[in-house]
């Protein structure tokens, strides 16, 4: 992905970092041309350039404005976790579907964490809000700590690196992370979309799949009630800059 979009698998990749030198519109037609010929509805977004969320969401807001505007589908952005919750109030409204956020040990030793991760959880449907966290050589108990106590948050851990595994560690890793997502009633609607251990997860039988998509469904239509709802509240708050 040297030129800043790529196709994986099921996916459009798109890294804003590479393309902010150059037009939106060309932007767009490169991705109309991937979009054609893959039949592609899913894209994962990466933003994380800078270290102030104002200048953090305009980096990205024209792009994913004019992106789902553009073409139906499934948008979910990558993005660094701030201590503001109309930050992520004006994530929701600009129609992002789901978020990857990246967090440091700074920003979970903060005693709002807690409260900020849950606010914004309670903003995107079940499921739809990932973690990625580095495997290591995928032994001991930590990972597995991380694993429960963003799982507890409402946030679907993912494993990166995982090619530094064997196949039976990427396997055991992917099941614990099934298992509390289960016990923490965390939606499997999208996780067949992004990998969790290197490995994608697939839902097992026809109709568990049909379930879930009316429910994904019922739960896109409240998220874009929800937004309209917000989303002149959200935009003025932004304007005025007052975080």
């Amino acid at each position: 992905m040297d030129n800043g979009i790529g196709l994986d698998r099921n996916k459009v990749i798109v890294d804003l970092g590479k393309l902010h030198n150059i037009a939106v519109s060309g932007v767009l037609q490169k991705l109309k041309e991937i979009v054609y010929h893959n039949n592609v509805d899913v894209f994962y977004v990466l933003a994380g350039r800078y270290d102030n969320e104002l200048h953090e969401f305009y980096f990205f807001k024209k792009f994913v404005e004019k992106l789902k505007g553009t073409f139906n589908i499934f948008l979910m952005l990558n993005t660094k976790y701030f201590p503001s919750t109309k930050y992520f109030d004006s994530i929701f409204a600009l129609g992002v579907d789901a978020l990857t956020l990246s967090f440091t040990e700074k920003d979970r030793g903060s005693g709002k964490f807690p409260e900020t991760v849950r606010y914004i959880t309670s903003l995107w449907p079940s499921g739809a809000v990932f973690t990625d966290i580095a495997a290591g050589e995928c032994t001991g108990e930590k990972i597995k700590e991380a694993i429960a106590y963003f799982s507890k948050l409402k946030i679907i851990p993912r494993i990166m690196k995982a090619d530094r595994c064997d196949l039976n560690s990427s396997f055991c890793l992917r099941d614990y992370i099934v298992r509390e997502m289960k016990e923490n009633g965390i939606s499997f609607r999208w996780v067949n979309n992004f990998e969790l251990c290197g490995i994608i997860q697939k839902v097992d039988g026809q109709k568990g799949r049909s379930k879930r998509k009316i429910a994904g469904k019922f739960a896109f239509e409240l998220a874009s009630l929800r937004r309209k709802l917000m989303l002149k509240e959200v935009e003025s708050s932004f304007d005025s800059a007052s975080l």
